[in-house]
């Protein structure tokens, strides 16, 4: 079997967006009705902004071009989603589809949200990490079977979001979650279920090798949950053919987690701008 490298999703949704921004529009409408995915061209640059309520994500196929044709089109975007209601933009995916976690800051899309004046959401780094673990194969771990499966779901969304239950519903469908459990935690809790933690991969875009949502109950961190769940999501993406595999959305203490437990290959920084259109 051949050996597949991760592809960098920011790239990889750029090329997608000004290439074949109707099949980008179509995946994005289909994970959640409540959205109202919009599709219109800038100075010949296609653009896709997902809008709920009066927040807008934006997705753009914009080729590297000068100061100028950056500043030009993310005003003309302002004023189009304005003329629609928005108040308020985001330079990157919505909750729900994690994968567009934000752009390089150095890049130029970047360069013209800070002209722009737009603050910082958030700063973090999409991870490349290699699929290969040393550890043994952990019997503990396991996917949920489909008599749990519902239960697994609801209690992530309990536990952490919506959104996360959302990706990890979309991952059980392939088989790519993973959980562990903990007896003790069931215990002191009162629940049956007693899940500690949970992994899963590959819950859009699955051709790209991307892992998480990562979860630890908080009662039961500091017990190597995490580690063991992660090696096995990761052990699936090398099964399935993945040399390397993309972690979006990683902080500095997450970046120090996965730094111990898995070689991180690259570290590419991402910012979540935010933009008012008034």
């Amino acid at each position: 079997m051949s050996r597949r490298r991760a592809h960098d999703p920011l790239a990889w949704i750029e090329t997608l967006c000004a290439g074949h921004p109707s099949e980008l529009a179509q995946e994005l409408r289909a994970l959640a009705p409540s959205w109202d995915v919009h599709q219109f061209s800038v100075q010949n640059h296609p653009v896709i902004a997902v809008c709920e309520g009066r927040t807008a994500w934006l997705f753009v196929g914009l080729p590297h071009d000068d100061d100028a044709t950056q500043d030009r089109c993310l005003s003309r975007m302002r004023t189009e989603l304005a003329d629609r209601g928005v108040t308020k933009l985001f330079s990157g995916g919505p909750p729900r589809w994690y994968l567009h976690s934000g752009l390089d800051p150095a890049g130029p899309q970047a360069r013209a949200w800070q002209r722009a004046g737009a603050v910082v959401a958030s700063a973090h780094a999409d991870l490349t990490v290699s699929t290969a673990v040393a550890a043994p194969e952990d019997l503990a771990v396991h996917r949920p079977t489909p008599d749990e499966a519902s239960a697994v779901i609801a209690w992530i969304s309990r536990e952490f979001s919506a959104a996360w239950a959302h990706e990890c519903a979309q991952a059980l469908t392939h088989q790519g979650l993973f959980v562990t459990r903990d007896g003790s935690l069931g215990q002191a809790l009162g629940e049956t279920l007693g899940v500690a933690a949970f992994a899963a991969h590959s819950g859009h875009a699955r051709a790209l090798g991307t892992f998480g949502p990562l979860g630890t109950h908080p009662a039961a961190r500091g017990r190597g949950h995490a580690t063991r769940v992660t090696h096995c999501a990761l052990r699936s993406l090398g099964l399935l053919g993945h040399a390397t595999c993309t972690v979006p959305w990683v902080n500095e203490e997450s970046q120090r987690f996965y730094r111990t437990i898995c070689d991180v290959n690259a570290v590419h920084n991402r910012t979540l701008y935010c933009l008012t259109t008034t």
